[in-house]
Formats: structure tokens, C-alpha cells, sequence
């Protein structure tokens, strides 16, 4: 695979032991994917258990190789009214509840976005949490258990809590939801409610930055409009798939 923004090799291996998953990427023709996979080497040392435990990472011969216990299970059905979607709040919660502090070496969302946020309006994305930034279906996994695990750090960052909102409702209008669902199911979470949208930094700004889709995603800060039932969207059909108090 050549292609500077995938990782070149991925795959489960098998060995004389148990099986493990192993990522690699040839710093010469994946540039952006080696970048990425020193980010995941960084994110392992503060994500704990809710990600596969990394065994050992290398470069050889021009190759940066990342080596993880392997997992069984499934990829979680991202869906609004999927049943996994109150695990995916609860993995939401427990990462933006951590503050990896900079001696650990991991990048900001300000310096990733900078060369698209006019100077001086960058205030919105400074923070000081853990943030996943691409939690898509691929990317988080049902074990056998039911537990959930959280991989592929690649994109790793620290910034404000609501920025991972922000990227979660996108990948969701990604999977084919109504925008205005996921707006108003954005609208439960207090760090989103919270979200600066005048300056510093208006979440138009904010939006542009993170990408095309979410400049809608992210909106203008008003209040969205509830849907025909007056209800917030729920999940399962039930009650109301609510984050968790901060």
C-alpha cells in the first residue's frame, strides 16, 4: 500500500504464543502514518485499559513498527439508535476525563490546526484533555466481553472536551444520520452547551478547521430546534441515550 497517510502494513499475526496486531509504516512512502504511529507510542502510556495494551514498537530497516495485544470482537455499530451507543458516551466520557499533562509528549489541537484558524482566534482549542478526534466504527471495538476498547491513537491530541464532540458528530452525519439529530443529540452533552461560539474563536472558525461537514456540525451555538416529538433523540427507542454529568 502506497499511500503517505495509511499505516503500509496491518494485520493480526500469528505466533508460537498468543496472536498480536501489528501496525507498521515505511517512513519513506508513509510519512504522515510513521508522524501518526509515534503519536499512538506517546497515547499508549495514558489511556490505560480501555485500549489494547501496546507489547513493543521499533524502527527497522526504515520501517516504524507498533506491535498490541490483539482483541477478538466486533466494530461498534455507530448509529443513534444502536444499542452501543451508551458505551460510545461512556468511552467519550472516560477520555476527555483525562489530562495527560505535557510531559507526556503529545500533540495539541492548536498546533494541528493552526494554519486554518485566523490568528488570535484560537482560544476555542486550547485545553487540557485527552482527545481521541476519530471515533469511528473501525475504531472502536465490542469485545467478547462487551467491554468496549478504543484504538487507533494516530490522531491523538489534547484540547477541550467538546472538540471530541464535534469529530464524533461528524463521523455520525458521515454514517448517514439527519444533521439536525445530531445536533440535538450533541446539544445533551454540557461541554458541548458550553462551546464558545462567539470570539475568541466562533465555532464557524472552529468549524472550517475541522473539517468541511462540520462547519454545519458545529453550527452557530444556537440552540437546536427539537425535533416533532419535543423529545431529545434516543436510542434503542427508549430513553434518551444522555452523557454524563461532567
Amino acid at each position: 500500500m502506497r499511500n503517505p497517510y495509511t499505516s503500509s502494513f496491518a494485520a493480526k499475526v500469528v505466533t508460537t504464543g498468543d496472536p498480536v496486531f501489528v501496525k507498521a509504516a515505511e517512513e519513506a512512502t508513509a510519512p504522515w502514518s510513521a508522524r501518526a504511529q509515534t503519536s499512538e507510542i506517546a497515547a499508549s502510556a495514558v489511556t490505560g485499559v480501555m485500549s489494547p495494551r501496546m507489547l513493543g514498537h521499533g524502527v527497522v530497516d526504515g520501517w516504524r513498527v507498533l506491535v498490541f495485544e490483539y482483541i477478538e470482537g466486533r466494530p461498534v455499530r455507530l448509529s443513534l439508535d444502536s444499542p452501543d451507543l451508551a458505551q460510545v458516551v461512556g468511552a467519550v466520557d472516560r477520555i476527555g476525563r483525562i489530562r495527560p499533562g505535557r510531559s507526556a509528549g503529545l500533540p495539541t489541537l492548536v498546533g494541528r490546526l493552526r494554519e486554518y484558524i485566523p490568528p488570535g482566534r484560537d482560544g476555542a482549542l486550547r485545553g487540557d484533555r485527552l482527545l481521541h478526534t476519530d471515533l469511528t466504527s473501525a475504531n472502536m471495538i465490542v469485545r467478547q466481553d462487551g467491554r468496549l476498547a478504543v484504538v487507533d491513537w494516530g490522531r491523538v491530541a489534547i484540547g477541550p472536551r467538546w472538540a471530541e464532540i464535534a469529530f464524533l458528530g461528524m463521523n455520525l452525519v458521515r454514517e448517514g444520520h439527519d444533521l439536525d439529530e445530531v445536533r440535538r443529540w450533541m446539544w445533551h452533552f454540557p461541554e458541548w452547551r458550553r462551546t464558545p461560539h462567539r470570539a475568541p474563536c466562533p465555532r464557524r472558525d472552529v468549524g472550517g478547521a475541522l473539517g468541511r461537514r462540520s462547519v454545519l456540525v458545529v453550527g452557530t451555538g444556537r440552540r437546536p430546534v427539537p425535533s416533532r416529538r419535543g423529545e431529545p433523540v434516543t436510542a434503542n427507542g427508549a430513553d434518551p441515550v444522555r452523557p454524563p454529568p461532567v
